[in-house]
């Protein structure tokens, strides 16, 4: 009878030690499932000083608590001015709370990720963004109020998506003649990219009629773009009007080319990230291959350890 109490005594201690430390582990999960730390591989090109994420698990919650990654000498946080987001198929909320961090960013760029709706409130956090990229995602609804504290955007890109409907005062807020490029390709409800003024406002007028979201739409009249007024041509007058006709085409033309080679550049500087990206995930697969080679050899001997044992019983 003494045995039994004293196995039950154990018993009872060692369940009571089990439940406390199941409890623990159930806390800490909840932690991490409400919120995740960002990755960053820090790159320093010309004047971008980047984060590229390498975030590489699930989640449950969008907020970001903290970042991790070695910087640049001389670099810190305040020094950030873009983050690159990349192969992020499991992230389907926009992150929050990256501004805590970095709170000087001029580009986001979030590519390939599994986030199907931005809200009007997702980009309030970067009032000195300058280009805002959501590419190749499964980005299908976009509300109205996303650009309402974004005075600075220039270049915005939702090329390459599932888009069908967008909010009917999504440009609203921004001053269309200060935007150079906005760039809907390759969506469902609409395939069409602009990069001129008159072209933009064209643009908008497509989002207008084929992706139409189904929530309030501002009274407010959007004021058009200044435009310069054509000169009247009379008599004598004729050909000085010409001519500065002639300036500002030619004005707008050059404007273009370089907001073309802009592009360019900046797409160059993704599709290296993008490489740069692969690069990693091949040498860590390598890493994790030359592990999985070794424990394999290790298990073989243990076999053999085994084997022998038995052979000499």
């Amino acid at each position: 009878m003494c045995c039994i109490f004293l196995t039950s005594s154990v018993s009872k201690v060692i369940l009571s030690e089990m439940k406390s430390g199941l409890i623990f582990i159930i806390f800490q999960l909840f932690l991490q499932s409400q919120s995740f730390v960002l990755q960053c591989d820090f790159v320093l090109i010309g004047n971008l000083y980047m984060c590229i994420s390498t975030l590489r698990e699930s989640i449950t919650d969008n907020t970001v608590t903290n970042i991790t990654g070695n910087h640049a000498p001389g670099k810190n946080n305040n020094d950030v001015n873009m983050i690159f987001i990349a192969d992020q198929n499991f992230l389907d909320n926009f992150p929050r709370g990256i501004s805590n961090f970095f709170p000087n960013l001029n580009f986001f760029t979030l590519d390939r990720s599994a986030i199907s709706i931005l809200y009007g409130d997702e980009i309030d956090e970067f009032p000195l963004i300058e280009t805002f990229s959501v590419q190749k995602s499964a980005l299908k609804k976009i509300h109205n109020g996303l650009f309402e504290k974004t005075p600075n955007i220039k270049f915005i890109y939702f090329d390459n998506n599932q888009i069908e409907e967008v909010g009917h005062d999504l440009f609203t807020p921004l001053n269309i003649s200060q935007l150079n490029k906005v760039d809907f390709n390759g969506n469902n409800c609409i395939d069409a990219h602009a990069n001129n003024t008159a072209s933009i406002l064209t643009l908008i007028e497509e989002l207008r009629t084929h992706c139409v979201l189904n929530e309030a739409i501002s009274t407010t009249i959007a004021t058009e773009p200044t435009i310069p007024e054509q000169c009247e041509v009379e008599n004598i007058k004729d050909a000085i009007c010409d001519l500065q006709n002639d300036v500002e085409r030619l004005r707008i033309k050059i404007e273009h080319n370089e907001i073309d080679i802009y592009g360019l550049n900046y797409n160059n500087q993704l599709l290296n990230l993008r490489i740069q990206n692969h690069e990693k995930r091949i040498r860590d697969l390598e890493l994790k291959n030359a592990q999985l080679e070794e424990e394999q050899k290790l298990i073989k001997e243990e076999m053999k350890k085994i084997i022998e044992i038995f052979k000499i019983e």
